[in-house]
């Protein structure tokens, strides 16, 4: 009660075009982003190909969207897709920390060790931001970047960029409308009920027993309050729980890292291994 903490989830997508149809599961407008930009390869130059294993070979990825900040584009737009505007309906005045849209958007340049045109790390990373802007999606752009020399992460002599980062990332996430909400208790009472029903191994349930669960253990049986309070939980992707169709809204997923699991499952060719 004495100290505000923030209890945080990272997810680390995939860049290969196998795996966007997954994305929109992890992509809400509660969240921050970082988007990770390799400072060693011309922005303006083909990508290099991602290579994905089929069942005889591997092969080029056969989508390809050109340049390397063509991909850095294509992120933005994904994240735009989602983007809301902050109209400062929050306690107090705007926060000069958040951009004009949220969610928040970082820029992180690595490999400053050897970038391309053997320049100024710092320079070419503002170089990229620049490329960025006068774009819809430009305002969800923090302001400054993030410039990580991969010789000095992890040793003693860190990187300060990569110490600077969390700091930043945290003083954002503090300034966001959300952490301003005032949670109604019986939330966070079937918040850890869905956990208890996870830890007793379900990873997923019906929307019958999800029911069953907030009327059981918090008293709610009001449909209108109910879906309420799985909009809240979907929001923040503690659970999973898409209404989009009548088969999605019959499931509701206790353990979001299953449903990856799933995925991989049906979206992995293994090699083949016959004569």
């Amino acid at each position: 009660m004495d100290k505000e903490d923030i209890y945080s989830v990272l997810w680390d997508f995939g860049r290969q075009s196998v795996y966007y149809v997954t994305h929109p599961l992890f992509l809400t407008s509660r969240a921050i982003y970082l988007l990770v930009n390799d400072l060693s390869q011309d922005p303006c130059e083909r990508a290099k190909s991602v290579m994905k294993q089929g069942m005889y070979e591997t092969s080029e990825d056969s989508l390809d969207f050109g340049t390397n900040l063509d991909y850095l584009d294509f992120w933005m737009s994904s994240i735009a897709s989602i983007a809301i505007e902050d109209d400062g309906d929050q306690q107090g005045p705007k926060s000069e920390l958040l951009p004009d849209k949220l969610p928040p958007v970082f820029l992180v340049c690595t490999h400053a060790d050897k970038p391309y045109d053997g320049g100024g790390p710092r320079k070419l990373a503002y170089k990229v931001r620049s490329s960025l802007q006068h774009k819809l999606y430009d305002t969800n752009l923090y302001d400054d970047v993030f410039v990580v020399d991969n010789t000095k992460s992890g040793t003693k002599f860190e990187c300060s960029d990569v110490l600077r980062l969390p700091t930043e990332v945290f003083d954002v996430a503090k300034e966001l409308p959300q952490m301003k909400e005032a949670i109604p208790i019986q939330r966070l009472r079937y918040e850890r009920a869905l956990h208890n029903v996870k830890n007793d191994g379900l990873k997923y349930i019906s929307l019958d027993r999800a029911k069953q669960v907030a009327s059981k253990e918090c008293n709610i049986v009001d449909d209108k309050q109910f879906h309420m309070l799985l909009n809240f939980l979907h929001d923040r992707r503690i659970f999973i729980h898409f209404d989009d169709t009548p088969e999605l809204n019959r499931l509701v997923v206790l353990d979001p890292q299953w449903s990856i699991d799933v995925f991989k499952g049906v979206i992995t060719v293994r090699p083949y291994c016959g004569e």
